[in-house]
């Protein structure tokens, strides 16, 4: 079967964890990516990995001393992903708002989620983002995307700095927030 039908079979099955209907695009991984210092980082963490689109492009681009942490928490995505793991690459299933019982405080170079926020509760966002920010070293990148700007203030209050870039090569559409620390 298709990653795509896998996809959407999933979608169907969940709606409010996936948020999508369909995997992301080039052209929005790319822009994901973009940011991303390769060789000036250590420790890179993926929140809501799914098919592991990003996860692959990840790890395609870690240097020799750069690690991934991927989570998520469906059971069928992790069956996927675990085709991705490799010395430098660990899937982890784990909930978001556990981050720092996997990492220490101000170790992560990079989190870049594709966790629905905009289907989740606020008291649900504020608590992921703040484990996000507490695992961030004080240069740390924290990259969101979402197909709204329901989120932009807010990540605007936790956030130092926050750009926000536009992917129309998306379904649907797509913003990309790069928050720095």
């Amino acid at each position: 079967m298709s990653k795509h039908i896998s996809f959407l079979k999933e979608a169907i099955k969940d709606w409010r964890s996936t948020g999508s209907i369909v995997r992301s695009s080039p052209e929005l991984i790319k822009k994901m990516l973009q940011p991303i210092l390769f060789d000036k980082v250590e420790l890179i963490v993926e929140l809501g990995a799914g098919q592991g689109c990003i996860t692959k492009a990840l790890a395609d681009s870690l240097v020799k001393n750069t690690h991934l942490l991927a989570f998520e928490l469906n059971d069928h995505f992790l069956e996927e992903l675990s085709l991705l793991e490799k010395e430098n690459v660990e899937i982890i299933n784990g909930d978001a708002l556990n981050l720092l019982t996997y990492v220490k405080k101000e170790s992560v170079d990079v989190v870049i989620s594709s966790l629905p926020l905009a289907n989740f509760p606020f008291a649900l966002k504020r608590d992921i983002l703040q484990q996000c920010y507490d695992a961030l070293k004080p240069s740390g990148l924290f990259i969101q995307f979402q197909y709204s700007l329901i989120d932009y203030k807010l990540l605007k209050k936790k956030f130092s700095s926050v750009e926000r870039k536009f992917t129309p090569l998306n379904i649907p559409p797509a913003f990309i927030y790069v928050c720095r620390k």
